[in-house]
């Protein structure tokens, strides 16, 4: 009987997928079986090329009541329905629907099989066609009332229907069937029948009977034939119990172009978590996806264009197309707090998530002024309103400048004339650089590097004169004192010196440059000039010692003391004068013994012509114990010749030195 609610429902299922449709049959125009297999019919029926029927007496062909109704009584022959004529457009990907039902079933049928092909070049014979017209085929195995899908061997031929291979599922009763055939060359999605999206690899197939697959992903049977055109067939092999009849029944025959891959839905999280494309039918709504996630937003929904004005509604809106979908993300709101480290107060404030605000209203507090606001209690990063976002709750410290600066300025020790320069390091609590003055005029100051050029009390003021934020600083005045340079002597004096070596240039530098003066300390030996010279008069060593008594700068240097020893060129190391004229001119005083000093343990006897002994001395030294012309009492002697013995002692031994003088008065 005619399912006449059935039908028209699944022409609507399939227009809302939205398939491009390429051929379709209802057999509802006419009664007429020739009427469908014009190519040019008046009624426009020209979907089959032709319907053939072999052995008529055990196969019929009809319609009935809006059916194509193929009626066989019997064992033998077959049927055929061809369109052997290329569709309007090739289809790549096609979706092949048909109803097929089994009734009047008398008697027991064992097999009966009918193959459905899809290739090109088809003929009105029974020739089973081979693998360059064919591209997918496959067989459909009745058995009293249920029937089952089966692949054909690829190697079957005319004469082979009996090499299909049933499957296990078994049917019964009217029953769609859908068939995905894929020719694109990519591996395609399809809306299966069960409402899932199914991959299907190229040259592939898959056979749905209802909501059931029964054939997945079978190879076909020619790869390299296009999908022009089809072919039914009937056929009727195998033992039967006799007399037996049955008929299949054949409605809405349905073919659609690639349209019916799913149409993918993708999901633009706009920077939030990623959400995976999902695939939809034609016309049909969607589930919602689960919800993206953004750090600092909460999600706002999807929207249907870039500018999120138009939000799509899951329990209405329908796919009619690829389609993209945008998030929106409403930001979170942050509160910015204000520390004013006591000023007064601000009130705090509600931004979104990685945004700028506006700076407020600035504080105030007595005696400072504002300095801006900062990230830190630290107060070393400031804020910067026109760049900085906020990205969480935030409180901003506010920094305060003091106007009232002071300064520091550490003290300074006592210097020495002749110091090299130094730098000052007085600091202004505003930071400001600081001024420096000379109040004295032993220094001189260039920036802040001191340069001391005389001795004595220096003085130094520091000054700030602010700016726009601070006021003056008073000023602070450091002393310091400016010491006297210590400076020594350099004496390397060269000697000994020859008794007749007459003015001798002595040889002594002071460090400070300034002249250095000597001092003789035997003048029988020698004396200093009033050039700064030696004279050398006598045999003997004499201490001479070098000095330098300072200036305003410098310190008076150390005494350096150099023994100068005067000799003879000879072995004589004492010489002594013959004359004695001790009148007080300076010339032969004294009885003059030159080198005498060398000698310390030594005795001197002067005697008169006759021998009477006059003078007696021991340890004689020419100044301490010396010989005037007068004897040990006292008494002066007579003008005259007088005699003398000089005992001395040298290098343990004692030795003796004899003559005469002259004294005269």
């Amino acid at each position: 009987m005619k399912k006449i609610l059935i039908f028209p429902i699944l022409m609507l299922l399939c227009l809302a997928q939205g398939y491009a449709q390429i051929f379709s049959q209802n057999f509802n125009s006419s009664n007429n079986l020739a009427d469908y297999a014009v190519l040019s019919p008046a009624t426009g029926a020209n979907q089959f090329t032709a319907f053939t029927i072999f052995t008529p007496t055990n196969n019929s062909m009809s319609i009935s009541n809006g059916r194509l109704l193929f009626a066989k009584v019997g064992n033998g022959g077959s049927s055929h329905i061809v369109r052997n004529a290329d569709f309007a457009v090739t289809p790549k990907f096609l979706v092949f629907k048909v109803l097929i039902d089994f009734q009047d079933i008398t008697g027991t049928l064992t097999t009966s099989n009918i193959g459905i092909l899809f290739g090109k070049e088809f003929i009105n014979d029974a020739t089973f066609p081979d693998a360059t017209k064919c591209h997918t085929r496959f067989g459909i195995s009745t058995r009293n009332g249920v029937f089952t899908i089966n692949t054909v061997a690829n190697t079957a031929t005319a004469t082979q229907w009996s090499s299909i291979e049933s499957s296990s599922q078994e049917f019964s009763g009217a029953k769609e069937l859908s068939v995905f055939i894929n020719n694109t060359g990519n591996t395609q999605k399809y809306s299966a029948p069960n409402g899932t999206i199914q991959d299907l690899e190229n040259n592939r197939y898959a056979v749905w009977v209802g909501n059931v697959v029964a054939i997945n992903n079978q190879p076909s049977y020619g790869p390299g034939v296009d999908l022009k055109n089809f072919r039914i067939s009937f056929n009727a092999n195998g033992a039967t119990t006799t007399p037996f009849s049955y008929k299949y029944y054949f409605d809405d025959f349905n073919i659609y172009n690639e349209s019916a891959l799913p149409l993918i839905v993708s999901f633009n999280s706009n920077g939030g978590t990623s959400v995976s494309e999902i695939y939809a039918a034609q016309n049909q709504t969607i589930a919602s996806p689960t919800a993206p996630t953004r750090t600092g937003y909460t999600f706002g929904g999807w929207f249907k264009d870039a500018n999120l004005t138009t939000p799509w509604n899951f329990a209405t809106d329908v796919v009619t197309a690829a389609t993209t979908l945008f998030a929106k993300w409403n930001p979170i709101l942050y509160t910015v707090s204000f520390n004013t480290d006591g000023g007064t107060a601000v009130a705090p404030v509600q931004v979104a998530y990685n945004s700028t605000f506006a700076a407020p209203t600035p504080p105030t507090k007595t005696d400072v002024i504002f300095g801006g606001w900062y990230k830190d209690a630290a107060l070393s990063t400031v804020w910067n309103f026109a760049t900085d976002v906020v990205l969480g709750s935030t409180t901003l410290y506010a920094k305060w400048n003091d106007p009232r600066q002071s300064i520091t300025f550490p003290a300074i020790a006592d210097k020495v004339y002749g110091e090299a320069p130094f730098v000052l390091t007085a600091t202004a609590s505003s930071g400001l650089p600081v001024t420096y003055a000379a109040l004295t005029s032993n220094i001189t100051i260039n920036g802040s590097t001191v340069t001391i050029i005389n001795t004595g009390l220096a003085t130094i003021r520091a000054t700030q004169a602010g700016n726009a934020s601070y006021t003056a600083a008073p000023p602070i005045e450091i002393s310091f004192t400016i010491n006297k340079a210590p400076q020594t002597i350099t004496f390397n004096q060269q000697g000994p010196f020859s008794r007749y070596a007459g003015i001798v240039t002595l040889n002594a530098v002071s460090s400070s440059g300034l002249p250095v003066t000597f001092v003789a300390n035997n003048p029988i030996v020698g004396v200093i000039t009033a050039d700064n010279k030696l004279q050398v008069k006598a045999l003997g060593t004499l201490k001479i010692t070098a000095s330098q008594a300072g200036n305003e700068f410098y310190l008076p240097a150390t005494n350096v003391d150099r023994d100068i020893l005067i000799h003879t060129a000879g072995s004589a190391q004492l010489l002594i004068s013959a004359a004695l004229s001790p009148n007080g001119d300076g010339v032969n005083d004294v009885f003059l013994i030159e080198g005498i000093n060398a000698y310390p343990e030594n005795e001197l006897r002067i005697v008169t012509r006759s021998g009477n002994l006059v003078y007696e001395q021991k340890g004689y030294d020419n100044e301490k114990v010396v010989f005037g012309g007068k004897t040990n009492n006292g008494d002066q002697l007579p003008n005259g010749t007088y005699y003398y013995a000089l005992a001395y002692k040298q290098n343990g031994q004692w030795l003796q030195k004899k003559g005469y003088f002259v004294l005269k008065f």
